[in-house]
């Protein structure tokens, strides 16, 4: 029997970054759910992404978010390679104490009510933020696990969340 749940030990790494694509043995990624958030950075090849049966098609230097308890699955769109990041994270693990800062996991969870707000993020409307840069640094922060590396994956998926918001808001997502 397949399950659909994907299991994570939040313990010992409550943040994960990694590159994937089309070239791994278990790719395609079949539908599954998991607790946490997950993100999807394309920097090569093109995606077609399914959240909850709605479809998605991501071209090179466009992101996706998973929300938790989505549905997804991800597949190439075309017959060159597809290659990715994936950061994964608990929105409840990452805390602010400012009352001009909302619950995250609250906001994004409200993001979804929204139709204005849209999971894909253009590499146009993400092109002034040096997305490319902040995935990279995630993905070396987790290779590398240096000292303090939790705290520092923690400000860069702040950092990240916080330059995604500021996109929905020009789109009209109020906070």
């Amino acid at each position: 029997m397949q399950y659909l749940y994907e299991q994570s030990d939040i313990l010992n790494s409550p943040y994960e970054a990694f590159w994937y694509g089309s070239s791994a043995p278990d790719f395609p990624v079949k539908s599954h759910l998991h607790y946490f958030m997950e993100i999807i950075y394309v920097t090569e090849g093109n995606a077609l992404v399914y959240i909850n049966q709605r479809e998605y098609l991501l071209s090179s230097g466009d992101l996706i978010l998973f929300l938790p308890h989505e549905v997804h699955s991800i597949y190439t769109a075309s017959y060159k390679p597809l290659r990715y990041a994936v950061l994964k994270f608990d929105l409840n693990a990452l805390h602010f104490n400012h009352s001009h800062t909302p619950k995250l996991a609250s906001l994004f969870k409200s993001s979804l009510l929204d139709p204005n707000i849209s999971p894909i993020f253009k590499e146009s409307e993400l092109h002034d933020f040096e997305i490319s840069k902040l995935i990279d640094d995630c993905v070396k922060e987790i290779t590398n696990k240096e000292y303090g590396y939790d705290i520092t994956m923690q400000a860069l998926f702040s950092t990240l969340l916080t330059k995604l918001i500021r996109i929905w808001k020009k789109a009209g997502f109020s906070t």
